[in-house]
């Protein structure tokens, strides 16, 4: 008798409340980022193999980079004036989705 007495001040406690809203936890973040992209200059990755994070696999892709972020992937892009343009070829362009710092997956890798 007593478990459905509490199980019925529950039931009513619960209806009686009003209902949570649910604020986004990024408008009031106590933890904001302090990230702030250094200048960099623009980077032309020629011919990489390139990953694009939705499973498409692209070969001989062109990257272009400025100020720390890519700006445009394609094949053919034409290099501003003043844009280091680096050869990529046999080399792979991913997400950076997670560093090879300390697993051991990543320790093998490097063997």
């Amino acid at each position: 008798m007593r478990h459905l007495l509490l199980a019925a001040a529950g039931v009513v406690a619960c209806g009686l409340m009003p209902a949570a809203t649910a604020a986004s936890r990024f408008i009031d973040d106590p933890y904001p980022s302090t990230y702030k992209p250094l200048p960099s200059e623009a980077v032309l990755l020629r011919n990489a193999t390139v990953l694009t994070g939705t499973g498409q696999r692209l070969d001989g892709a062109d990257v272009l980079m400025r100020d720390g972020k890519i700006v445009q992937v394609g094949t053919g892009l034409a290099a501003e004036a003043g844009t280091r343009v680096v050869d990529a070829t046999g080399k792979w362009v991913t997400p950076a989705s997670s560093t090879c710092t300390r697993t051991w997956a990543c320790i093998r890798a490097r063997a």
